[in-house]
């Protein structure tokens, strides 16, 4: 990352807080929108952002993803 980059606008810095939302939520599981809206009113996520994060997440295989029943 270059010298005169801001840490926290990072992809990786980003989805940390995307995973701390998820370990610390209570539900088994969580809506897109929903968890975006969280982000968004909590850290002024954008959506394009919150997407690459999310996209980033998958490719690292991380969080665990299981069907909606």
């Amino acid at each position: 990352m270059p010298y005169n980059t801001n840490p926290k606008n990072s992809i990786y810095y980003n989805a940390s807080l995307i995973l701390q939302e998820i370990n610390n939520s209570n539900e088994p599981s969580i809506y897109f929108w929903d968890l975006y809206q969280k982000m968004k009113e909590q850290y002024n996520m954008t959506l394009k952002v919150f997407i690459f994060c999310l996209d980033w997440l998958y490719l690292i295989d991380h969080p665990k993803l299981s069907k909606i029943k």
